[in-house]
């Protein structure tokens, strides 16, 4: 039986692979998950905005009962390579609903200044990434490179509703300070 190998450091080789496995390369993503990791310090914690939160009830500030205790670690691995496929399959059936892989891509603008994360410090580079959407909408995404950057290291952040955007800036503002390199998206329309 193989070893069980655990999704943090599968993840942490797939981002060494660059984006192979996202495009459908995933023997080396596997292969490079396989090599040793060094131990990645504990993930930052999100700020919590006391405002935002005392507008909402205890279901916005609690966790679901059903998943009180549940150490998700141990639920999410990987045992192969051949594990790859169907679980990045149901992956892309799962976020996009059904609907396949987009088949247009993001066209990216390289080097923005966007006014609205001009107080990050830790910042190398800001790319813009323009998402084309159905019925003509387009989603902004912007990476945010550090100035330092830890290998194999990206974090998806996603402002939610009712997040004032100072809640993104100090999130992000601590990812960038680790070595983080952040992808910062926001629904349609907000930001």
């Amino acid at each position: 039986m193989p070893s069980e190998v655990s999704r943090r450091k599968v993840l942490g080789g797939i981002a060494a692979g660059g984006v192979l496995a996202t495009v459908g390369v995933p023997e080396r993503a596997a292969a490079e998950a396989d090599s040793s990791c060094e131990p990645l310090p504990p993930r930052p914690v999100a700020p919590v905005n006391q405002e935002v939160a005392a507008r909402f009830g205890i279901d916005y500030k609690a966790m679901p009962e059903q998943v009180v205790g549940v150490d998700v670690e141990p639920l999410i691995t990987i045992n192969s390579a051949a594990a790859i496929p169907p679980k990045r399959a149901a992956l892309i059936d799962y976020v996009w609903k059904g609907a396949g892989l987009p088949v247009a891509m993001p066209s990216v603008e390289a080097g923005v200044s966007p006014p609205q994360f001009g107080t990050l410090t830790s910042v190398r580079r800001i790319d813009q990434l323009t998402v084309p959407l159905r019925y003509g909408v387009t989603a902004s995404v912007f990476h945010l490179l550090p100035t330092r950057p830890s290998a194999r290291r990206l974090a998806l952040y996603h402002n939610g509703h009712g997040e004032p955007f100072d809640t993104m800036l100090r999130t992000v503002q601590a990812l960038l300070d680790r070595g983080y390199s952040v992808m910062a998206f926001a629904m349609p329309f907000f930001h």
